[in-house]
């Protein structure tokens, strides 16, 4: 988990976290857009 959460933060991206007795975990996982425009070619 902690390996995920590193790789989500450096993309500059969140995550929550909600759980329920007897409903289970849910994760929301969320990156964000990256157009074209905005990567560099290399």
């Amino acid at each position: 988990m902690s390996i995920v959460y590193n790789l989500i933060t450096q993309a500059e991206g969140s995550i929550e976290v909600t759980s329920a007795v007897g409903k289970g975990t849910t994760f929301k996982i969320t990156l964000p857009l990256r157009r074209e425009s905005d990567v560099s070619s290399t």
